[in-house]
């Protein structure tokens, strides 16, 4: 019944508020209502699928790609043993200065520590800890040294960026407005 609750508002929101929840405070914002404890330096991207919130944490200055996947529990079905199907949670942890690559999923119980990647399009195990640089790639869990550019502008503390967000995403909007609305009107008058 959570999980339909949730699922429900997020889609209303969504289709409310449209283009602007791909606006980092407005991600950050919903997500924390739902119990996500996200730090305000996080650049976040709107999910895929919709996580437990209340067992995600995001520390200052996290980076996550578009379209992660945070799983926050994971179905054991035991069909074989006539056993009933079970569900594990588990927490989802992303330390401070972590890096989530775009398209990646994470499972139950996923630290990724300060200083640590986890790359574009990669799959980790439960329960899997990602070290201070380290990164991990690919869907077998292949861990590489890393090492973070820290020469780049910090992560979401300025009010310059949160500007250009705000101006990128009325763009858009309006645009998709004038597509939507002001062309076939035009074909109409026209």
């Amino acid at each position: 019944l959570r999980e339909w609750y949730n699922s429900s508002v997020y889609t209303i929101v969504e289709r409310i508020f449209g283009g602007f929840m791909y606006f980092t405070p407005m991600n950050r914002t919903f997500y924390q209502l739902f119990g996500a404890k996200i730090a305000f330096s996080v650049i976040v991207s709107p999910f895929v699928g919709m996580p437990e919130l209340d067992l995600i944490e995001m520390g200052s200055e996290v980076y996550t790609g578009a379209m992660p996947r945070l799983k926050s529990f994971a179905v054991h079905h035991a069909p074989a043993s006539g056993g009933p199907s079970t569900v594990t949670y588990g927490a989802i942890r992303l330390l401070p200065k972590a890096f989530l690559g775009p398209g990646s999923i994470l499972l139950p119980g996923t630290v990724v520590e300060p200083d640590a990647a986890v790359s574009e399009r990669t799959l980790t195990a439960p329960d899997t800890v990602v070290k201070t640089g380290t990164a991990m790639l690919g869907t077998r869990g292949q861990l590489i040294r890393y090492r973070p550019d820290r020469n780049r502008a910090r992560a979401g503390n300025s009010c310059a960026w949160a500007l250009q967000m705000t101006l990128l995403s009325l763009s858009r909007r309006a645009l998709s407005i004038s597509f939507t609305v002001l062309a076939p009107l035009l074909i109409v008058v026209a």
